[in-house]
């Protein structure tokens, strides 16, 4: 998997970098069995300073048949990115119950 990370706004961290690895390295579960040298994720976190800093995520996952996104916006860094990660596996799960669901009922 190709993973592409951008930050908006503010410099990102190691620590911060690290939290994103790990997040996307969960993905794989949906995707085994799509070859992973197929797979582009980009993550964007950009941070407006407003009174206090806002961070708003944006992931994107391309796959050789869908592009598959979500986004989400909080205060605290890790709570916009993890936010923004349930929702993106939310979808992929949703996606592959689909393809088993065609597999098992092949004439739906």
């Amino acid at each position: 998997m190709k993973l592409n990370i951008g930050a908006k706004g503010f410099e990102l961290h190691d620590a911060q970098r690290y939290i994103i690895d790990q997040g996307i390295a969960k993905l794989n579960r949906y995707l085994k069995h799509t070859p992973q040298d197929l797979i582009n994720s980009n993550v964007v976190i950009s941070c407006h300073h407003t009174p206090g800093p806002v961070f708003t995520s944006h992931l994107y996952l391309e796959l050789p048949d869908q592009k598959i996104s979500s986004s989400s916006t909080s205060h605290k860094f890790n709570m916009a990115f993890k936010d923004s990660l349930s929702k993106l596996m939310r979808q992929l799960r949703k996606r592959k119950t689909k393809a088993v669901d065609l597999k098992k009922n092949p004439s739906k």
